[in-house]
């Protein structure tokens, strides 16, 4: 068992919400059993939750990483309601939606850099420089994709922001799946 058993399990409840997540995604958009896929993915949620704050018993960091998680959870709710607004709905759910690519973007670097702490603890200094590089791809993803959000509601441009957004969607695909080995990797590592 490592140094940091707590952090490991969390990491590791993490890592699991986030298949959880995926799968819930993909059984949403099919007839018949969305609602299946609906409420795996709320089940996802919590379990990202319970895995951060798990994880911060060994760490604090990741409490704060629970928080900003639920302060997500609140602005993607209101993103889905605004978007109701007559007129001005559209551009109310895209400013939300750029709140919530950057409070996602705080929360995996405050994962990653508490987990990266905890790794060079125990020696695992490569698996922690990984997850530096993953971060920075998912910065640079995240500060695209809020530009094109934004340039996405000036007409005209907006298809070129889409195309822009489209490619960065498919790298930041390659970015998740690299953070979810990346946590997997870490959980092992610190002793689960």
């Amino acid at each position: 068992m490592g140094q940091y058993p707590k952090a490991a399990e969390g990491l590791k409840k993490v890592f699991i919400s986030k298949i959880l997540a995926i799968v819930g995604a993909v059984l949403a958009v099919i007839p018949l059993i969305g609602i299946v896929g609906s409420i795996l993915s709320i089940v996802a949620l919590v379990f990202y939750l319970i895995g951060l704050k798990k994880a911060g018993e060994d760490a604090e960091s990741y409490n704060k990483a629970a928080t900003l998680a639920i302060v997500n959870i609140v602005v993607v709710f209101v993103e889905i309601i605004v978007i109701f607004i007559p007129l001005v709905g559209s551009i109310l759910s895209t400013l939300l939606g750029v709140v919530s690519s950057v409070i996602d973007l705080m929360i995996v670097n405050t994962v990653v850099t508490a987990t990266g702490g905890l790794l060079n603890n125990v020696g695992a200094a490569d698996i922690a420089e990984n997850g530096l590089s993953i971060y920075k791809m998912y910065m640079v993803c995240t500060i695209i994709s809020v530009i094109c959000s934004v340039l996405g509601l000036i007409p005209l441009i907006n298809v070129i922001a889409g195309i822009v957004s489209f490619v960065v969607a498919i790298v930041l695909i390659v970015a998740w799946i690299r953070y979810m080995i990346y946590l997997n990797k870490s959980s092992s590592a610190l002793g689960a």
